[in-house]
């Protein structure tokens, strides 16, 4: 068989980590060519343009992803990561944007989220060309940009280019993940009449997929005092809602177990009011009647993850995950009867889909799942255990073509989405060992395998 020496390229693999947390690619205004905005587009062109200097074949797709390309064939293997971040957030003891190095690993936003894994996968390409290795297939290393704000960017790519005949993400934990729950954004709108005794303003939240930090409001009496407030949580994956700390839900707690900060008539007291009766502290949707769950994976949860009121509108943001048995579209049907069948004003909310990611579920006899089950165990030796898994990657845009492996390990906090999060140096280097090893499996005709192992 081939034999790989990804480790020989650790020093750069950790220098174009640290290269590529210094870009900040969080999403930012659209600009001619660069539809997640500037940041964003750097950090494509950084991963693209290292490619070209690997003399790989690159393509870009308007601004919206690329590819690294090796090989030839009909077929391709796809691997997918992706380079846009979530915002930094507060409480970090190391700048969240130098790619700091200290007690064997590297910290900073997008660390282990995913700018790692994209240099990783790059290497293991580089890795595999360099074994003297004949690919049967083409395989490429695709980079992302929009994983973080609903994943458009691969519904443009695969409408110019096509799916991948077998794919992987490297963007969620070891083994195997071969489901993934199914997520739906939703947009509840109401437009606010003026007139009565007061108004409230209200701000909360950065992302769907994040447990807001932070949410502040300003209370308006018709006799024109303003109260102020505010509340600080706990960051998180919105996938994770138990996991955080949600300041919109302490600030609403403090409006409405607290009757005298509220005028009866204020502007935005019955959306506000809604949300904390229907959803308040609960993660598990009960009180929307939203609740289930099944054994393999897990229980659907709701997380209140953006809020903006004015004078004239009110708007909040639920990201639900449901569980890979449920039915989105039942899940939604249910939504709009939990919020709307007992408000009074209920005609005047719209609830929009925003999007909507569907369950990611492939079999575990699939050939997909057998050869990347013999990478995992020839390079560690253990068992490659199936997992189901709440987060969403962009499996869920491969049609079950593909499934999530790694490159997280078990029992690692990285502190993905959160302050000082961080890869370990020595874990990146087993994943690339990982996924260089996968990329052989997956890009081998079973018969030219078998005269490997033989010649080996």
């Amino acid at each position: 068989m081939a034999t790989f020496d990804v480790r020989k390229y650790e020093r750069d693999i950790v220098f174009h980590t640290r290269q590529l947390i210094r870009i900040r690619s969080v999403q930012s205004a659209a600009e001619p060519g660069k539809p997640y905005g500037e940041g964003v587009y750097r950090a494509l062109r950084y991963m693209l343009d290292l490619g070209e200097s690997m003399r790989f074949r690159v393509t870009e797709v308007d601004g919206y992803a690329g590819h690294v390309e090796y090989g030839s064939g009909k077929e391709i293997v796809g691997v997918l990561t992706h380079v846009d971040t979530v915002p930094e957030g507060t409480g970090w003891t190391y700048p969240p944007l130098e790619g700091v190095v200290e007690d064997g690993g590297i910290y900073g936003r997008g660390a282990a989220d995913n700018k790692s894994a994209a240099v990783a996968a790059l290497y293991s390409l580089l890795a595999l060309r360099e074994s003297g290795v004949v690919p049967d297939r083409r395989i490429r290393i695709i980079f992302g940009t929009n994983e973080e704000n609903g994943m458009t960017d691969m519904d443009y790519y695969f409408a110019k280019e096509p799916l991948p005949d077998y794919g992987f993400v490297t963007d969620g934990p070891y083994p195997i993940v071969n489901a993934e729950k199914g997520s739906l954004v939703v947009g509840l709108r109401q437009k606010l009449a003026r007139g009565g005794s007061g108004w409230i303003a209200m701000n909360g939240g950065e992302a769907p997929n994040l447990v807001p930090e932070s949410c502040f409001a300003f209370v308006y009496s018709a006799g024109k005092s303003v109260l102020e407030m505010s509340k600080r949580g706990r960051s998180a994956h919105g996938a994770f809602p138990d996991d955080g700390l949600n300041a919109i839900v302490l600030l609403l707690a403090d409006l409405f177990e607290r009757p005298e900060m509220l005028e009866a008539e204020a502007s935005g007291d019955s959306f506000l009011r809604l949300l904390y009766e229907r959803i308040g502290r609960e993660t598990n949707g009960e009180s929307l009647g939203l609740a289930c769950r099944d054994e393999e994976h897990g229980a659907l949860t709701v997380n209140l993850a953006q809020i903006r009121l004015d004078r004239n509108q009110a708007f909040a943001v639920l990201n639900i995950r449901y569980p890979v048995s449920a039915n989105g579209e039942e899940v939604m049907a249910k939504l709009k009867r939990g919020l709307l069948s007992e408000a009074a004003d209920s005609t005047e909310i719209e609830v929009e889909v925003l999007s909507h990611l569907e369950p990611v579920y492939v079999a575990p006899g699939h050939e997909l799942i057998r050869r990347l089950s013999r990478a995992y165990e020839k390079a560690t030796g253990e068992p490659a255990k199936l997992i189901s898994m709440a987060g969403g990657t962009y499996a869920k845009k491969l049609r079950n073509r593909g499934v999530t492996f790694g490159h997280a390990f078990q029992g690692t906090d990285s502190r993905f989405h959160q302050a000082d999060e961080r890869v370990v140096v020595e874990e990146l280097m087993r994943h690339a060992e990982i996924c260089t090893l996968a990329l052989y499996e997956l890009c081998k005709d079973e018969g030219e395998m078998e005269h490997d192992h033989l010649r080996g």
